[in-house]
């Protein structure tokens, strides 16, 4: 298997739900990526890209935008900082263990979708 494979078999398994359900993997995002400076122009570029999408939403949605900003911002940061972090992991770790934790990702993402079948 392939690292793009091993990469798009990680993104397509839960990506976004499981964030929604779990705030504490956000921190962990977060904390890992903050000391990769590789990608900190990468998640600062997501960060402008949620601020336009933001002020935006909030023109359309008033008062009610709340939950519909949370939508955006989990929806776009997860992918994204998710994908930044895999594709650091497939670049960086070319080797025995960056093989056996990605494909620990991409494992337990199909552990959970076949369980939520």
């Amino acid at each position: 298997m392939s690292g793009v494979q091993v990469l798009q078999g990680a993104l397509n398994h839960q990506t976004l739900s499981s964030a929604r359900k779990r705030p504490d993997l956000w921190l962990v995002t977060f904390a890992v990526t903050d000391r990769v400076p590789k990608l900190s122009g990468r998640i600062n570029l997501c960060g402008r890209f949620a601020k336009n999408a933001t002020n935006k939403c909030s023109d359309r949605c008033s008062n009610k935008c709340t939950k519909h900003l949370t939508e955006h911002l989990t929806e776009h940061l997860t992918e994204h900082l998710t994908e930044h972090l895999l594709v650091w992991l497939l670049d960086n770790l070319n080797n025995q263990f960056g093989s056996i934790v990605i494909m620990a990702i991409w494992w337990v993402g199909l552990v959970k979708k076949k369980r939520w079948l």
